[in-house]
């Protein structure tokens, strides 16, 4: 192989390891994740008229209630951070299908407070018992949205 094939090779080959990096740094720099939040969420459907909600803040509790019922929690999103955030809001567990976010994938200017409302619905077909999910807020920080 002679000295300008050798050389054809070595810049295609910079090249390619160059545009990786750019690339990883770009993907790096946008969906940097910042802070993962996990809290457990919990919901009773009973056969009684009862609808209870308990005040408790370490996790979200929309208490008990009947079927056709839709029990409403609400909370504030306060992005502390010097740069905009989105907020992905997931969850897992039984009370997911029961479950409906009136904001998601929201994004939050510095110092920006939101209210975020959060529905637990005892659907027509639910069945009853206790219901319970892990619902996980990633902070995402994006320079590009």
């Amino acid at each position: 192989m002679n000295n300008k094939k050798k050389y054809y090779y070595l810049l295609i080959f910079l090249i390619l390891i160059s545009g990786t990096i750019i690339l990883s740094s770009i993907v790096y720099n946008n969906y940097l994740v910042v802070d993962v939040q996990k809290i457990h969420a919990t919901f009773s459907i009973m056969p009684e008229k009862i609808i209870g909600l308990d005040k408790n803040t370490d996790y979200f509790n929309f208490g008990e209630g009947p079927i056709g019922s839709i029990a409403k929690r609400s909370f504030n999103l306060t992005n502390n951070y010097d740069f905009p955030i989105k907020v992905v809001i997931n969850s897992k567990g039984n009370l997911t299908d029961l479950i409906i976010l009136q904001n998601n994938n929201i994004i939050l200017q510095p110092g920006e407070i939101r209210t975020i409302f959060i529905e637990a619905h005892a659907y027509e077909n639910s069945s009853y018992g206790r219901y319970e999910s892990e619902l996980k807020f990633t902070f995402i920080r994006r320079l590009i949205y």
